[in-house]
Protein backbone atom coordinates (compact mmCIF):
# COMPACT_ATOMS: atom_id res chain seq x y z
CA UNK A 1 0.00 0.00 0.00
CA UNK A 2 1.55 3.48 -0.81
CA UNK A 3 2.55 5.62 1.63
CA UNK A 4 -0.08 8.26 0.78
CA UNK A 5 -3.27 5.92 0.91
CA UNK A 6 -1.77 4.89 4.51
CA UNK A 7 -1.50 8.38 5.30
CA UNK A 8 -5.15 8.88 4.81
CA UNK A 9 -6.20 6.21 6.25
CA UNK A 10 -4.62 7.53 9.45
CA UNK A 11 -6.62 10.73 8.91
CA UNK A 12 -9.12 8.92 8.66
CA UNK A 13 -8.76 6.69 11.63
CA UNK A 14 -7.81 9.84 13.51
CA UNK A 15 -11.14 11.73 12.70
CA UNK A 16 -13.29 8.41 13.90
CA UNK A 17 -12.20 8.46 17.09
CA UNK A 18 -11.93 11.69 18.44
CA UNK A 19 -8.33 12.88 16.58
CA UNK A 20 -4.87 11.98 16.41
CA UNK A 21 -3.86 11.75 20.51
CA UNK A 22 -7.23 9.68 21.10
CA UNK A 23 -5.93 7.28 17.97
CA UNK A 24 -2.47 7.04 19.60
CA UNK A 25 -3.64 6.19 23.07
CA UNK A 26 -6.01 3.21 21.36
CA UNK A 27 -2.89 2.30 19.38
CA UNK A 28 -0.82 2.95 22.13
CA UNK A 29 2.03 4.42 20.36
CA UNK A 30 3.54 7.97 21.03
CA UNK A 31 1.49 10.76 19.56
CA UNK A 32 4.69 11.65 17.46
CA UNK A 33 4.25 8.55 15.53
CA UNK A 34 0.85 9.16 14.07
CA UNK A 35 1.49 12.65 13.06
CA UNK A 36 4.37 11.44 11.25
CA UNK A 37 2.19 8.25 9.99
CA UNK A 38 -0.40 10.88 8.86
CA UNK A 39 1.61 13.54 7.08
CA UNK A 40 3.34 10.24 5.17
CA UNK A 41 6.48 10.94 7.07
CA UNK A 42 6.86 7.29 8.05
CA UNK A 43 4.87 4.08 7.49
CA UNK A 44 3.20 2.08 10.48
CA UNK A 45 4.07 -1.49 11.47
CA UNK A 46 2.07 -4.06 10.12
CA UNK A 47 0.02 -4.92 13.70
CA UNK A 48 -0.81 -1.37 13.22
CA UNK A 49 -1.74 -1.69 9.97
CA UNK A 50 -4.10 -4.23 10.91
CA UNK A 51 -5.49 -2.27 13.93
CA UNK A 52 -6.31 0.89 11.76
CA UNK A 53 -8.05 -1.94 9.27
CA UNK A 54 -10.28 -2.52 12.50
CA UNK A 55 -10.50 0.44 13.66
CA UNK A 56 -12.11 1.65 10.55
CA UNK A 57 -14.41 -1.25 9.99
CA UNK A 58 -15.70 -0.98 13.38
CA UNK A 59 -16.51 2.88 13.41
CA UNK A 60 -17.93 2.13 9.83
CA UNK A 61 -20.28 -0.18 10.58
CA UNK A 62 -21.60 1.64 14.07
CA UNK A 63 -22.07 4.45 11.80
CA UNK A 64 -23.69 3.03 9.09
CA UNK A 65 -24.74 -0.25 10.30
CA UNK A 66 -23.81 -3.73 9.72
CA UNK A 67 -26.88 -4.42 6.36
CA UNK A 68 -25.18 -7.78 5.95
CA UNK A 69 -26.68 -8.79 8.91
CA UNK A 70 -30.16 -6.59 8.60
CA UNK A 71 -28.99 -3.39 10.03
CA UNK A 72 -29.99 -0.44 8.66
CA UNK A 73 -27.76 2.35 8.06
CA UNK A 74 -28.18 5.16 10.72
CA UNK A 75 -29.75 7.69 7.95
CA UNK A 76 -32.96 5.48 7.57
CA UNK A 77 -33.48 4.44 11.06
CA UNK A 78 -36.52 5.70 12.98
CA UNK A 79 -36.29 7.67 15.72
Amino acid sequence: MSIRVMARNVGRAAEMVGGQRNLALRLKVPLELVQQWSRGEAEPPARVFLQLADILKTEMLSAYGDIRFGGKPALFRRR
